[in-house]
């Protein structure tokens, strides 16, 4: 929920955070506790109307990534299509809602050691989870990115499926990758040890 949440936000924030403590938020990234497949299927199921089979050749049963939200898997379209499917971790609005309340009483507590306008960073960090569970609106906003960097050339977003897409699922063509911090991290430690591929690439 919010707490995960707010976890991998502060990965993301070197320049708040020491080292040792992004390294280990880091995890909740793309580490979470997975859902059970049983209860994937239900979301996908319930958000499709009808059985895996009549839209999926194949829907690995384990997950390639779990976050807080939710959690990808690869699948298979009838038409070989190879997809990732976005689930969302049901319940998890009302999860988010309870600890923003929890949240809310810790930063109120501590606010007079932190050096933020508590009550506007409670408000905005609410707003971005909330924001995270609309699965209808990232959609929209998936097409939109993909559309504006189709013009830019160098860089793409994967392809929606708004067909196989819902409140609480997400069905974009699969891309091959790796995290940007791991890529990160390979090419310093290269340029560390002199290589000026690896550094001009950093």
């Amino acid at each position: 929920g919010a707490v995960l949440k707010l976890g991998q936000l502060l990965s993301a924030r070197p320049d708040l955070m020491p080292k040792a403590w992004v390294d280990e938020l880091a995890t909740l990234q793309d580490a979470a506790p997975p859902l059970p497949f049983e209860t994937v299927v239900s979301v996908v199921e319930a958000n499709l109307g009808g059985p895996l089979t009549q839209w999926f050749l194949s829907f690995d049963a384990t997950p390639i990534g779990c976050a807080s939200i939710g959690q990808v898997h690869k699948a298979v379209l009838l038409d070989g299509t190879v997809v990732a499917v976005k689930v969302q971790r049901p319940g998890i609005a009302k999860l988010i809602a309870s600890d923003m309340s929890w949240l809310r009483m810790l930063l109120t507590a501590s606010a007079s050691t932190l050096p933020v306008d508590v009550e506007t960073v409670s408000a905005e960090l609410q707003s971005a989870l909330l924001s995270e569970v609309d699965y209808v609106e990232e959609l929209r906003a998936l097409q939109e990115i993909g559309a504006l960097l189709a013009k830019q050339g160098g860089m793409r977003a994967p392809t929606a499926f708004p067909a196989l897409c819902g409140p609480q699922i997400l069905t974009t063509s699969f891309v091959e990758g790796e995290k940007i911090t791991v890529v990160l991290d390979r090419l310093q430690a290269q340029a560390e040890r002199g290589d000026a591929q690896a550094q001009a690439r950093l």
